[in-house]
């Protein structure tokens, strides 16, 4: 996944200019940000909040910026690591419409979606967030779903 994701910075994704990080996250996307030369913004989750990115935390992050427009790519985990939070389908729709508004590519870090230990019901971001017109101009699909067989298959 690690090496997956660093390729991806490297190679994919050289029109971008900002990565979105939202904190708590693992631990290597930072570095990773920095290997590849490309700025980040981390937008710092809160308990009051349930540890999960808010479409408000979301675009006040982006608006602060100099360029709010320039391209952009997100690094969205859920389920969250290490927090274990799961995002609704409402929150999802709602974060798809930043998204959206700021033309953002999203890499959708999905890796736990097998390992939720409640009656949540997980939605993946895709439904809510792929293939919108609004993307088309730099990318086909704007929602990557990344999953690591290692934990797939442990379960």
């Amino acid at each position: 996944m690690k090496t997956v994701l660093l390729e991806y910075f490297c190679y994919t994704v050289l029109n971008v200019i900002v990565v979105v990080l939202v904190a708590p996250a693992w631990v290597t996307y930072h570095s990773q940000v920095t290997l590849t030369g490309k700025k980040s913004i981390v937008i710092q989750t809160t308990y009051e909040d349930g540890w999960k990115l808010t479409p408000h935390s979301l675009a006040q992050a982006v608006e602060r910026q100099a360029q709010p427009y320039e391209n952009k790519l997100v690094i969205f985990t859920n389920p969250g690591n290490p927090s274990g939070q799961v995002y609704t389908a409402e929150e999802l729709r709602e974060l798809a419409e930043v998204f959206r508004k700021y033309k953002m590519i999203v890499v959708s870090d999905e890796i736990y979606s097998y390992s939720t230990y409640d009656d949540t019901d997980y939605v993946s971001l895709s439904k809510y967030f792929n293939n919108h017109e609004a993307c088309a101009e730099y990318m086909k699909h704007c929602t990557r779903i990344l999953h690591a067989v290692s934990l797939f298959c442990s379960r």
